[in-house]
């Protein structure tokens, strides 16, 4: 009963996650960062030589002088990154060949490309090579990051997600996964981020249900794309 349980509580997780993670929309646009390292998210309203005028999240109006603004950032500007990571991962499955359940402990690599966007939106695709024995695994999916309390542009970020993967093992049958994962991130020079996460996977069909996990570390290096932002930090001037 208790795994049914979990099980449960596992589905109804990844049914109202994942489609957040896909479906979501914008709240804020833009990301005032203030000399003093206070930040506000909004939308800029206008702009001149002295002052910028900002509809904040909550729909308020604040003008803001420039010369407390250190530079004005885009949340709707996509990010695209890519990043590795080394993990080791615990294997917990059903194995059609042997006709067994098969436990196996061993180093992972992990792999992923994508963007941030939104503040709080990661999207990637992901490849994981698994050197289990005796089964060799491969990943290939699709998954999503939520950071969570704070937007992605602070020194350090925690987040969660979820994830859906079509795992290739060698010498046995195929299966599909979903996982979940939980992470924190810490930013370095504004554009590198090294990485801890704990990801757990459960395969779908399989006699097995029972969870295989996985503890990685790595770096994911990105670059933010959008000419509007350098002219307006530039001039002052909304282009």
């Amino acid at each position: 009963m208790k795994k049914i349980y979990r099980f449960k509580l596992f589905l109804v997780y990844i049914s109202i996650m994942f489609p957040a993670l896909v479906f979501s929309q914008k709240l804020s646009r833009d990301l005032l960062i203030l000399k003093n390292g206070d930040t506000q998210a909004g939308r800029v309203l206008s702009s001149d030589s002295v002052n910028l005028t900002l509809k904040k999240y909550d729909h308020s109006i604040q003008k803001f002088p420039w010369a407390e603004i250190d530079s004005v950032r885009g949340l709707t500007c996509k990010t695209f990154f890519i990043s590795g990571g080394l993990g080791i991962s615990h294997i917990d499955q059903w194995s059609t060949l042997l006709y067994k359940n098969v436990n196996s402990t061993s180093q992972s690599f992990n792999y992923r490309f994508g963007t941030l966007k939104w503040g709080h939106w990661s999207r990637y695709a992901e490849l994981v090579f698994i050197g289990a024995s005796p089964f060799k695994t491969q990943r290939l999916g699709v998954g999503g990051s939520y950071y969570i309390p704070f937007d992605y542009s602070q020194k350090v970020n925690y987040y969660t997600g979820a994830d859906a993967n079509l795992t290739v093992v060698a010498n046995n049958s195929n299966y599909l996964s979903l996982g979940l994962h939980f992470g924190s991130e810490y930013l370095y020079k504004n554009k590198h981020r090294l990485f801890a996460e704990m990801d757990f996977q459960r395969a779908i069909f399989n006699i097995n249900q029972n969870y295989s996990f996985c503890f990685m570390a790595g770096i994911r290096s990105g670059k933010e794309f959008g000419k509007y932002y350098k002219k307006l930090n530039s001039t002052h001037k909304l282009p």
